[in-house]
């Protein structure tokens, strides 16, 4: 009544909850009745669904990606569980299938072995060792998935092939293992090592028989083949000479039978393994085709190397035999280490040992490589 006071009714200007605290007001500072207040919290929410609407939109277009992603991912998965199972049976365990064990009629096994390989170990460091492998496997996969046959395993510089397991419907797995052989050892006298400055070479067994086969280990199966003709081949593999492929008379007989046979053997006589002989032959070469063409590279503009000269086999001989020789020594402890330590000076002592996990004695070796 004074007149001392004015009442001013007004509302912010305002839309917006961030548009209020841009001028420094709330949302509390606004009267309940007052429309302002209404329309703020209407376009809060309508920016709300607005935002979500945009995020659901893009999440379904990222639907496709991610089902590819996904489907990607599970096939990865699938392969590395049934690695070491055909893909047959690997698709028969992915849907929820068991294998029951398998007995074949006839199958033929190759076993193969680096017969070097003392002396790549006794005088190469071991990334060498390890990259030749790689080098060598990257290879006969690439021949073995060409014959479509199985590689039932590896290890070290052994590998062990099967043909006419598990597609019983093959009647030329016999053959296709012999291209294999050939293609094989043509394959490792490409690797050289360097070292030595030599060709690689490998020594073949093959054999043909009746196996079995099952599936072993639920957590990681395993496609595991046992049999007479697995001992065979890998006795044969050892008792082969270096760049040759032994075979048992069984597989002679299969590829002769018509009289257009394109395979070329020679004798060897009978050879012991394990507690009988076996008639075994030498597989000499394929008469139609040459190991450039068994192994597909007849395109390739590379050096391809069709054998080993006589210097070359002799020298593989001399360093294997002295690794051989020096290896027996060690194991028989009058050699403590075997002959590729051969850079620093270490003093290896007996008899006593201190903190330090040196033992004391009198014996010095100087023989430890610089990355030992």
């Amino acid at each position: 009544d004074s007149g001392s006071s004015i009442v001013y009714l007004c509302s912010p200007y305002a839309n917006t909850v961030r548009q209020l605290l841009d001028t420094c007001h709330y949302l509390a500072d606004i009267p309940m009745r007052d429309a302002t207040r209404v329309l703020v919290m209407l376009n809060q929410s309508r920016m709300w669904q607005l935002d979500r609407n945009n995020r659901l939109e893009e999440a379904c277009r990222s639907i496709p990606a991610l089902e590819t992603k996904l489907f990607e991912r599970q096939d990865r998965n699938r392969r590395l569980l049934y690695r070491h199972v055909p893909h047959q049976i690997g698709e028969c365990l992915n849907q929820g299938k068991a294998y029951e064990p398998q007995s074949y009629s006839e199958a033929t096994v190759l076993a193969c072995s680096l017969p070097d390989f003392a002396a790549i170990t006794a005088f190469c460091c071991p990334e060498e060792v390890v990259d030749l492998l790689a080098d060598l496997s990257s290879r006969f996969n690439r021949l073995i998935d060409m014959r479509q046959l199985y590689l039932v395993h590896s290890f070290s510089d052994a590998w062990l092939v099967v043909g006419g397991v598990p597609d019983r419907s093959r009647v030329d797995h016999t053959s296709a293992v012999l291209d294999l052989a050939i293609g094989l050892i043509a394959e490792t006298r490409q690797i050289m090592v360097s070292h030595f400055g030599l060709p690689l070479r490998l020594r073949v067994g093959v054999s043909l028989g009746a196996v079995s086969a099952m599936v072993i280990c639920e957590r990681r199966p395993r496609f595991f083949i046992y049999g007479d003709p697995m001992c065979e081949a890998k006795s044969l593999s050892y008792l082969a000479d270096p760049e040759k492929c032994l075979v048992t008379n069984s597989v002679r007989t299969s590829v002769t039978k018509s009289l257009c046979s394109a395979y070329v053997f020679s004798s060897e006589g009978y050879v012991d393994v394990g507690d009988r002989k076996l008639l075994a032959h030498y597989l000499e070469r394929h008469e139609n085709l040459t190991p450039v063409q068994l192994v597909n590279r007849e395109c390739e503009n590379i050096f391809f190397r069709t054998a080993i000269t006589a210097e070359e086999m002799e020298s593989w001989n001399r360093h294997t035999q002295l690794a051989t020789r020096t290896d027996r020594e060690r194991n028989s402890g009058s050699l403590p280490l075997p002959p590729r330590l051969l850079s620093r000076s270490w003093r290896i002592r007996s008899n006593r040992s201190d903190d330090s996990g040196i033992s004391e004695g009198d014996r010095t070796i100087k023989s430890l490589p610089a990355k030992w």
